[in-house]
């Protein structure tokens, strides 16, 4: 299993912990926790629309649903009223990758922690695109499962 974990004077304690793919954690066997409080995650891995494919999220009353318009391009969380879009910026050699976010409408520290520590997750799998370049590892991922 690998674990993002976001903690901060302003957010709450943002915990993500999934099975471990490509040096991040992913969506699978995934468990998140805000405050010490978990959060209730669901996405389909198998659908074909970009829609059904997204992840989706319920904590504290709170419905999100959690997008990636593609490979490599921005990522979007979102609820009623609000809007998070994270988008990947320029390669910096000394810092890597750097990435611009911005939010739209009454976004809090809440929306604002699941959208940081989801950055640091491997999201593949909610593009199609995606879904398909990470099968083989999928595929070897369910047979060590079954071993275990």
């Amino acid at each position: 299993m690998g674990t993002v974990r976001l903690s901060g004077p302003e957010f709450p304690e943002t915990t993500f912990r999934g099975k471990r793919r490509s040096g991040q954690p992913s969506l699978f066997k995934a468990e998140l926790t805000l405050a010490g409080r978990p959060a209730e995650l669901r996405f389909n891995p198998r659908a074909l629309r970009k829609e059904d494919r997204a992840l989706r999220i319920a904590y504290d009353g709170r419905e999100y649903i959690y997008s990636a318009e593609g490979l490599g391009k921005a990522k979007v969380l979102a609820r009623e009223g609000i809007r998070v879009t994270i988008e990947p910026g320029p390669f910096i050699p000394q810092a890597g990758t750097v990435r611009a976010g911005t939010a739209t409408g009454s976004a809090d520290a809440v929306d604002l922690a699941l959208a940081i520590v989801l950055e640091e997750v491997d999201t593949d799998v909610l593009t199609l695109g995606g879904a398909a370049l990470s099968s083989p590892f999928a595929l070897m991922q369910h047979f060590s499962d079954r071993a275990e």
